[in-house]
């Protein structure tokens, strides 16, 4: 039995492990090297987990390194069966470093160099890795995809409707599962008081494709979302369970008060837990519940689950194995045809299936890759930059080289000799990179917007580790060859001489030629950083078109059980209104439903009587707020025709609208819009119910109630239709409170639990908060850009200087036979100025040119960037020619300070 169990053990080890055996000894490895190889095998298919793999890899490694003979480190065999020189390799790594201690000056110029450029390779490439690459934290994250409709007409994308999505479970092949959710708020009510949780109503496929496990307690199944309104159960979060309920394991069973009804606790996830929504809140969900119970925080009650025609749900599902995303998108657009049949409010509609992690970085993908690019391009710079901060510094070396060549030493000898050198200082530019990335990257991340996905991990793991080291080696590579080459592969006899005005003409140009291209591609990050900022700046200084000035929002959401119908929920607001602008200093308090003025999700419908929509794909879409008699006025916005809301506008009057100018003229173009008739999509033959149907009796101007920054994928429009209040009453809205002086949220927040102690308020921020938030993204990737055109031009200037100074240096003879033969010391300087502008100048015309190219490249991942330009081609120019007249300064000026005697006497 031993034999046929022998044969089939593994017989060859991983190919690192079979390149760590040749550290052992040449006869060890000859009798015992096949034992030892097997013997590795089979330990790592008997490790249980990643732990004793690692402990197996390092008991290997120690084994080679206690068993490497001396002989080993002084000559090595490699695969190939050539002999390496080891112990020349470490001498002349030795003699490096002490060459390097000698010129501490130069060593540390290249060492922050390169540190600067591979310390911003690693920042920015560990933001791509958590946003971008790393997998998602469930398991068979690549294969989890966001799922919604589609509206053929305009393939924009909208949420789900629950009646649709059972369907498509029931008939789609291509999803091992689908699961449903759809995200809100509940108050949790205490004896303390009230708090405002952000909730996510799922069905039980939910914890299948995240793969979610409870700590305690269990999930729900899909038999426990079953009937609207009839499984009053919820899941904790553990965040929640800790912050909200003290870490009590006691709430597991028990009931907790949320909107109004009793819920029972039934479990608590699992510490690592990644909830992939931000929730309410931002930073993730409090509580799971069934997706039947949405009813309860929707004013249509269990319609949301129980009519096709309401779609506010979306779904993620998990691919089976093998099957694409475009493959499973074919597979439900054919259930989607096939519903068009069966609902006339289908009509239009498809379906889209997009991979998840693609769906949740749509909006960071662009701007990220653009520093990425902006990172990389700097640390070129570097690399053009030290490169010929090294060909300055061999070719001063050309006597010390040349007489180590005429005591023997080879060309390949110095070559290597210099190429080592350039590795050192490249360790040790990329260590000090590293370490600067550990300290950098959490105030990095204090300036990276809330927009990152709730999964990301942004933090310098191995893997970034791994690039940065590599990278490290790339560049020590890329600029120490050439230098390498041109200084070990001259003529170095005339050096011998002794003389310091040998000239290599060759060298001069290639030097040359280093600092233009330096120059040309410091102006294209340059210009493109200019081109960023200055959208930022148009973006964040366009006019809103309503009031922001000193102006508070904060979330309201009236329990169900206290403000069970619609006038109620009106009633409850006007009151709070009443009450805020009573506290003093408040100009005005304005409930504003259901979204924020700025930030607005919520479309509708908007189709003119006199217009046939067979299907919803093809009807205008506007807009919608819900706000008090005064509150458009309060807001800034002008009347243009008709009157405003007004207080006769109550419930049972007919129901009107006040709509934004763009609106009026996409539904009625060339005609007046007062006293015109709009209503929402209904299917054909399908009754229009009074609540969908308006009377518009005033137009004012426009707003970008859509937010200044256009998110990806998003439905864009300046239709704007603004319902009384009392017509269309909300549970959860924004009140806006207007103040003389900078908010003050203590009082504001006492009037709200004097009011009403059951009502949360959440969310809390002004106007501009909101703004800041939003154009977070941009702000950060004109930040971080105007960084590195910095320290772009802060190295270019440094390359101008080496190789003007170099010059001058090389030129010390000349410079004082002109100036004993009379030439005047503005003669000296205008000749090294025109020396460097040239240089500069030429580089400066090369990167403006190819910096039109870089700004379609920037319009292409990043939204809302102008067209290149010369104001900013300007900029860079004028910055980078002026940085580059002060580098040629400082070593002409010196240059004109050559005495003749001492020049002549030095030579």
């Amino acid at each position: 039995e031993a034999a046929p169990r022998m044969s089939r053990m593994p017989t060859r080890a991983p190919w690192p492990f079979r390149l760590l055996i040749r550290l052992y000894p040449e006869d060890f490895r000859r009798d015992f090297g096949r034992d030892v190889e097997r013997e590795f095998a089979v330990s790592l298919i008997e490790a249980q987990g990643r732990r004793e793999r690692l402990v197996a890899w390092r008991k290997a490694l120690a084994d080679a390194l206690i068993s490497i003979p001396r002989e080993h480190w002084d000559t090595w065999v490699g695969w190939d069966g050539r002999s390496w020189d080891m112990g020349g390799v470490w001498n002349d790594v030795t003699r490096a470093i002490r060459s390097l201690g000698r010129s501490p000056g130069f060593a540390a110029v290249v060492v922050l160099t390169v540190g600067l450029g591979v310390g911003a390779t690693a920042t920015i490439f560990s933001v791509v890795h958590g946003v971008l690459l790393a997998p998602l934290p469930y398991p068979d994250s690549d294969r989890i995809v966001l799922v919604n409709e589609q509206m053929v007409a305009t393939e924009q994308n909208v949420t789900l409707s629950y009646v649709n999505a059972q369907d498509w479970k029931k008939a789609q092949t291509s999803l091992e599962a689908l699961a449903l959710l759809r995200g809100g708020a509940l108050t949790l009510t205490r004896s303390d008081g009230a708090e405002q949780l952000s909730a996510l109503f799922v069905d039980g496929e939910y914890f299948d494709v995240l793969g979610a496990r409870p700590a305690m307690g269990r999930v729900f199944g899909v038999d426990e979302n079953t009937a609207p309104g009839g499984h009053p159960i919820a899941i904790l979060t553990h965040g929640a369970w800790q912050r909200v309920f003290g870490g009590d394991p006691e709430v597991v069973g028990a009931s907790v008060d949320l909107g109004g009804l009793p819920f029972t606790v039934i479990g608590v996830l699992e510490e690592d837990y990644r909830d992939p929504f931000p929730g309410a809140n931002g930073t993730g969900n409090d509580v799971i519940l069934p997706a039947m119970m949405a009813g309860q925080i929707d004013p249509r009650g269990d319609e949301v689950v129980r009519v096709r025609r309401w779609r506010t749900f979306s779904a993620i599902g998990k691919l089976r194995p093998g099957v694409t995303a475009e493959e499973a998108e074919a597979d439900l657009r054919q259930i989607a045809a096939r519903l068009e049949e069966v609902d006339p409010v289908n009509r239009g509609m498809s379906a889209t299936v997009q991979p998840f992690v693609q769906a949740t970085t749509q909006g960071l993908r662009g701007p990220v890759l653009t520093l990425m690019g902006g990172a990389l391009v700097l640390l070129l710079i570097a690399c053009f930059n030290v490169a010929n901060l090294l060909m300055v510094r061999g070719a001063a070396r050309r006597q010390e080289l040349a007489v180590q060549l005429a005591l023997g030493a080879g060309r390949s000898r110095l070559f290597r000799f210099l190429t080592l050198e350039s590795l050192v200082l490249a360790a040790a530019g990329g260590a000090l990179g590293i370490l600067a990335t550990s300290f950098a990257l959490p105030s990095l991340l204090g300036l990276v917007p809330n927009q990152l996905p709730t999964t990301a991990d942004v933090e310098l793991s191995l893997p970034v580790l791994l690039a940065a080291m590599g990278v490290t080696l790339l560049a020590g590579v890329a600029f120490g060859l050439l230098p390498a080459a041109r200084v070990s592969g001259g003529d170095l006899r005339g050096a011998l001489s002794g003389s310091r005005s040998v000239g290599d003409p060759r060298g001069e140009r290639v030097r040359n030629g280093l600092v233009l291209f330096e120059v040309a591609t410091a102006t294209i990050l340059l210009a493109s950083s200019a081109l960023l900022i200055r959208s930022f700046q148009e973006l964040s200084s366009a006019d809103s078109g309503f009031t922001t000035e000193n102006v508070m929002t904060f979330r309201v959401n009236l329990p169900p059980a206290r403000y069970a119908d619609d006038a109620s929920m009106a009633s409850a607001a006007e009151q709070l209104a009443e009450r805020l602008e009573g506290l003093p200093g408040v100009t005005f308090a304005q409930p504003w439903g259901p979204g924020r003025p700025g930030l607005v999700f919520n479309f509708q419908t908007s189709i003119p009587d006199e217009m046939v929509v067979d299907q919803m794909g093809d009807a205008p879409l506007a807009r919608r707020h819900h706000v008090l008699p005064g509150g458009v006025e309060d807001m800034g916005l002008t009347l243009l025709r008709g009157r405003m809301i007004q207080d006769t506008d109550v419930a049972e009057a007919p129901q009107v609208v006040v709509i934004s100018e763009s609106m009026a003229n996409e539904l009625w173009p060339g005609q007046d819009a007062i006293g015109r008739q709009y209503h929402s999509f209904q299917p054909p033959g399908a009754p229009l119910p009074r609540n969908r149907h308006w009377t518009v009796v005033g137009v004012v101007s426009d707003a970008n109630h859509g937010g200044r920054v256009p998110i990806p994928g998003a439905i864009t429009t300046s239709n704007d239709s603004y319902f009384p209040l009392a017509q269309r009453p909300e549970r959860a809205f924004t009140m806006l409170v207007q103040t003389t002086q900078d908010p003050d949220m203590a009082p504001i927040r006492e009037a709200v639990r004097r009011f009403d102690p059951s009502i949360p308020v959440f969310q809390v921020a002004t106007i501009q908060d909101n703004f800041r938030q939003e154009e977070g993204t941009s702000r950060f990737a004109a930040q971080l850009m105007g960084a590195f055109g910095l320290a772009a031009l802060l190295l270019s200037a440094l390359g101008v200087y080496g190789v003007i100074s170099f010059t001058v240096s090389q030129r010390t003879r000349e410079i004082g036979l002109r100036a004993a033969l009379g030439a005047e010391p503005g003669d000296t300087l205008g000749h090294f100025v025109r020396y460097g502008l040239k240089l500069a100048g030429a580089g400066v015309v090369l990167g403006a040119l190819t910096a039109f190219g870089a700004a379609q490249g920037l319009q292409a991942v990043v939204p809302n960037v102008p067209d290149m330009d010369a104001v900013a081609v300007g900029i860079a120019g004028g910055l980078l020619v002026a940085v580059a007249l002060l580098a040629c300064l400082l070593p002409a000026v010196r240059a004109t300070r050559i005495a003749p005697v001492i020049a002549l006497k030095e030579e």
